[in-house]
């Protein structure tokens, strides 16, 4: 059987009076007031006590007996009816006369005395059920402060650990955009030194087109200024020293002539190299390319100058 003891936040109190004489006699004890022959000379000054309720629940076993409840209430209107006797002001005996009728006579007394005793008795046994419930749950309680106190700190400890995690992803994404807009910058300038570098090979191989349709058309003439030379010379029949001298100045210009081959292909190899270049402005690549290009046009034409000049002298 569970029974709960409980009451409002307060200091209410509920109190079990016992009552005492000054001659130690009891109130249903032989001689006293309920007893026959008493009087209200053996009525002693009163002393109350008082349990204090507590706001906690608790269970006990059958074995207590009974219904508490009940024989509290039964205790109680026996008490008020031996008050209400104590303080008549006659020496009502034959309410007293009824109640020994009531209760079987002699023993009535004795029996509510016993059971009297018997319930407080029950009624100790749950106050020290009580107060070994009311030390458990103080236990209990000082455990979950404790409990409390260290799942709040771990809280905290989470929480500064998350928050410090969300601002370091702000930032890492922040610095995620700002990496992305710089690789846009990056592809877009790499795309456009594409199309400048394809537009400066396809400038240098025209240009070395251009060089190769030159030096032909230059050897062209040369051998065929070289054939009306060998032909003067036949003619001429006495010119062999002449011939020697065109000889080795056609020797000159054969060399002169490859120098040229391998500046030319000096400039090819110039021009594969500028697509594994870094770290090098491609206008200045493109710079210096004209550069060499204009040279390489120059020394072309000063060489044509200077084979139409020796031609000239020949032939005179």
């Amino acid at each position: 059987m569970a029974i709960k003891f409980g009451s409002k936040k307060g200091s209410s109190k509920s109190s079990l009076s016992s009552k005492k004489s000054k001659s130690g006699v009891g109130c249903c004890a032989p001689g006293g007031i309920c007893a026959p022959g008493g009087g209200k000379k053996y009525i002693g000054k009163e002393k109350e006590e008082t349990i204090e309720e507590r706001n906690l629940s608790f269970q006990f076993q059958e074995h207590y007996g009974g219904d508490i409840h009940g024989q509290r209430r039964e205790l109680a209107e026996i008490l008020r009816e031996i008050e209400l006797i104590e303080n008549s002001s006659t020496d009502d005996r034959g309410l007293m006369n009824i109640i020994s009728e009531q209760n079987d006579a002699d023993g009535s007394i004795t029996k509510l005395n016993i059971e009297l005793r018997e319930i407080c008795d029950k009624l100790t046994h749950v106050h020290s059920a009580i107060r070994s419930r009311e030390k458990e749950t103080f236990e209990v309680e000082r455990e979950m402060i404790e409990i409390e106190k260290t799942e709040k700190e771990r809280y905290d400890i989470c929480w500064t650990h998350v928050h410090k995690y969300s601002k370091d992803s702000n930032e890492m994404m922040l610095q995620i955009s700002y990496n992305e807009v710089i690789y846009s910058s990056l592809r877009q300038t790499i795309e456009d030194l594409k199309t400048e570098l394809n537009t400066l090979i396809m400038s240098a191989t025209s240009i070395n087109i251009q060089i190769s349709e030159s030096y032909n058309i230059g050897l062209m003439k040369l051998s065929n200024e070289l054939n009306q030379l060998y032909s003067r010379i036949k003619i001429a029949g006495d010119l062999k020293i002449q011939v020697e001298n065109a000889k080795t100045k056609y020797e000159e210009e054969k060399r002169e002539t490859q120098d040229l081959k391998n500046q030319i292909k000096k400039l090819e190899a110039q021009i594969r190299n500028t697509k594994q270049m870094k770290g090098q402005s491609f206008q200045e690549i493109r710079t210096a390319f004209e550069s060499e290009i204009e040279e390489l046009k120059k020394l072309q034409s000063g060489q044509k100058v200077s084979i139409e000049e020796k031609t000239t002298n020949i032939i005179k």
